[in-house]
């Protein structure tokens, strides 16, 4: 079996994209990192060929078009994704915000670090947490 070596980032936010491969480049350097900027990308992604690849998907919430909620939705109805770790990275605070992502059956939901230093931190904890490793690594 193959381990995956990609993570999906879905965020309207050209910087956060950016910050989301920078950190992910210096603490996990073999995984690749593709950004989508809107959910529809997203589940064209996860429904392509490299779909078994993807080990991890941060979505961020407030997405144009499809909001992030919709994307969770969708992506949790695909028989063959139901597992894929998904974890919900947004600015929002707001309470039900996080009871309605473990509704829709978000992985996890973590708050946008404002700082390169949180990002690292929060990708290295992402990482530990919800992608397998070979043994070595």
């Amino acid at each position: 079996m193959t381990l995956p070596d990609l993570v999906l980032v879905v965020d309207d936010n050209a910087a956060d994209l950016d910050l989301a491969v920078e950190a992910f480049a210096e603490v996990t350097p073999h995984l690749e990192v593709i950004g989508v900027t809107m959910g529809s990308e997203a589940l064209s992604f996860l429904q392509g060929p490299d779909a078994s690849r993807v080990g991890l998907v941060l979505l961020d919430l407030n997405l144009p078009r499809m909001h992030g909620f919709e994307v969770l939705r969708a992506l949790r109805a695909l028989p063959t994704l139901g597992g894929l770790p998904v974890v919900m990275l947004t600015t929002s605070e707001a309470g039900e915000d996080l009871q309605r992502s473990e509704v829709l059956g978000a992985s996890a939901y973590a708050h946008k670090p404002v700082e390169y230093r949180g990002y690292l931190r929060l990708v290295q904890d992402l990482v530990t947490s919800w992608l397998p490793r070979e043994s070595g690594r």
